[in-house]
């Protein structure tokens, strides 16, 4: 079928196997070509990474079972083997905080910072209050917050403590237990001005 538009005709395919185009662009007009030597071309390794969050100087940052992935800075293709960190326990999520990267653990929490990612060195802060997963966590005014298996803590320089403000560790596994609260798709956490929000539910 065939189509006018002003003075210039317009032709449907219905068969998009027979589609041509025709690079023209002349090589000057071009930006620099993406620099690949290095890389893990293999997409199967690359594939499980969940939790992509950008970090400080333009690193990229993901996550699978309990390695931490580290892109080279402002390549986002840019992923190297000797870029990931490998911790003793499983990752549940990533939070860029300052001018690093908190990484929650089923057991421990560690930060890691750097302006290129073998700088990145996993410490681990004193505390063992695990996150209960991904989305519970958020960084405001310089402290982190997130929420854990024994209720809402706060990360403050390289120490954890929990927030029993609101409800005591008793009546915060209670909350968990009757709402069944085990993984981020049952509470999450969110910011309004000043006041911090957990939403809980399906």
């Amino acid at each position: 079928t065939t189509a006018l538009a002003g003075e210039d005709k317009v032709s449907a395919v219905s068969d998009a196997t027979n589609l041509r185009f025709r690079d023209d662009v002349d090589g000057a007009a071009l930006g620099d070509a993406c620099q690949t030597d290095g890389y893990i071309s293999d997409s199967e390794e690359l594939q499980g990474l969940q939790g992509l969050v950008l970090v400080y100087n333009g690193i990229l940052a993901a996550f699978k079972d309990n390695e931490v992935w580290l892109s080279e800075p402002y390549l986002p293709w840019g992923w190297r083997r000797s870029n990931v960190i490998t911790l003793p326990h499983k990752v549940v999520d990533l939070l860029p905080h300052e001018q690093g990267l908190l990484v929650f653990t089923d057991l421990k929490t560690y930060y890691m910072s750097g302006q290129q990612p073998s700088d990145f060195v996993p410490t681990a802060l004193a505390g063992e209050y695990p996150c209960i997963g991904k989305n519970s966590s958020l960084s405001l005014e310089g402290r982190a917050v997130y929420i854990s298996s024994d209720g809402p803590a706060y990360i403050s320089g390289t120490s954890i403590a929990l927030d029993n403000t609101s409800a005591s560790r008793d009546q915060w596994r209670q909350i968990m237990a009757v709402n069944a609260v085990t993984n981020s798709d049952f509470i999450k956490l969110a910011h309004y001005g000043h006041r911090i929000m957990a939403y809980m539910g399906g």
